[in-house]
């Protein structure tokens, strides 16, 4: 038990940082907005927010525009899990 919570700890932690790179990488506030699909600009949803879950469900696009952001974020956030 105290296994999966190290690992759901790290590949929430892991998708932390990449959020906030890429809101560094934009110019965009780190607290100002929620996360939201760079393209249509929808806040997206707690259940849109799962790290790997969500984007292995949405095949790796927005749920509102369908705009492709990839399954490297997934991949990220699954090696980072497995590492820490």
């Amino acid at each position: 038990m105290q296994t999966l919570l190290i690992i759901l700890f790290n590949a929430v932690l892991t998708s932390t940082i990449l959020c906030l790179a890429e809101r560094l990488n934009h110019n965009i506030p780190l607290g100002i907005k929620r996360s939201f699909c760079f393209r249509c600009q929808h806040q997206l949803s707690w259940y849109d927010l799962i790290p790997v879950i969500s984007a292995i469900l949405l095949h790796g696009h927005c749920r509102h525009c369908q705009f492709k952001f990839g399954m490297h974020y997934a991949h990220i956030e699954l090696l980072g899990a497995m590492i820490g």
